[in-house]
């Protein structure tokens, strides 16, 4: 690490961190100087950590999106900016430090960055439990206070990916705020910790009178055709009458593949995967007919028979 470079490094980030330079707008000009400037960090190497690691510690940040700057620089504030920086860097100094902001930070954005930064650096055991507990704090902060209008939305698809049984108690609070993408987290959880926990909301009745009656009924009929105790307990509900008129709609659609997902995706997909072999529209058609087999409810009975002839369609192609 040459003295040279920690200085250029300590120069760019104080130019980067002058809110004068947004005076007045953001042109072309200042967009690609400011685009110039985080490559050059990057390219310092090393030699740039401590420049970012003293500016990040301070907890400041210039918000490029409310100046208009973000789209244009492609990040949506300056700490942002930094973090990919660390991530481009690389290294045992930068993903340290990359690690040591995760375990500091509240801010859902930066939580749900660092750990796609870190994804690329480490194995997932070395960081996992970090980014979990960040993003279990984080939600738990914003169930309890009042809206600040930052976006939430990295933090559940960190629990998505990450999650295990020990965030299923923190999703079904979630789910009183933010129905759907906690329910649709559970969902998607790996190896389908979250169905247990997404079976008893679609039992719930306060669940089920809210809006249209689907925020557990839908997620669980995305995971009917990869879980068999998600598929049971949809049928069980039907069998039961507990579903409502307005929630068949959108049940009998997901079990055509129409899968619903949340907010814009660090992690390419929120929803699962869905490879249409001949074996998985059987098996999807197979539900339907469960289905059709037991509900009596004339909404149900009509999207189901569509749906069905959906999948069928499938076949003949």
């Amino acid at each position: 690490m040459s003295a040279g470079s920690s200085a250029l490094a300590q120069g760019l980030v104080t130019h980067l961190a002058q809110p004068e330079f947004f005076n007045g707008g953001i042109t072309p000009q200042k967009a690609e100087e400011l685009k110039r400037s985080f490559k050059e960090l990057a390219e310092q190497g090393v030699a740039a950590v401590p420049a970012i690691r003293e500016y990040l510690d301070r907890f400041q940040d210039i918000d490029f999106d409310a100046v208009g700057a973000g789209k244009l620089v492609g990040y949506s504030s300056l700490r942002i900016g930094l973090l990919d920086a660390l991530g481009q860097i690389g290294g045992p100094e930068a993903t340290e430090l990359s690690l040591q902001i995760l375990q500091k930070t509240g801010d859902p954005l930066e939580i749900g960055f660092l750990a796609k930064v870190l994804e690329k650096q480490l194995p997932p055991e070395q960081f996992r439990q970090a980014a979990l507990s960040a993003a279990t704090e984080a939600l738990a902060q914003a169930s309890s206070g009042k809206p600040d209008g930052r976006s939430v939305t990295p933090l559940f698809e960190v629990l998505q990916k990450y999650g295990d049984e020990s965030v299923v108690g923190v999703l079904e609070q979630a789910v009183a705020r933010w129905k759907y993408p906690a329910t649709l987290v559970l969902a998607g959880m790996p190896d389908g910790a979250g169905i247990p926990a997404l079976i008893r909301l679609a039992q719930d009745p306060a669940i089920r009178g809210s809006g249209p009656g689907d925020y557990a009924l839908r997620p669980l009929a995305q995971a009917a055709a990869q879980y068999p105790e998600a598929r049971a307990a949809l049928v069980d509900q039907a069998r039961l009458n507990q579903i409502p008129e307005s929630a068949w709609p959108t049940l009998a659609a997901s079990l055509t593949g129409n899968y619903m997902q949340y907010g814009s995706q660090l992690f390419s997909t929120t929803a699962p995967r869905i490879v249409w072999t001949s074996d998985q529209i059987s098996l999807r058609i197979a539900i339907i007919d469960q289905l059709l087999a037991v509900t009596s409810n004339a909404a149900g009975q009509q999207a189901l028979q569509k749906a069905r002839a959906g999948l069928a369609s499938r076949f003949a192609k």
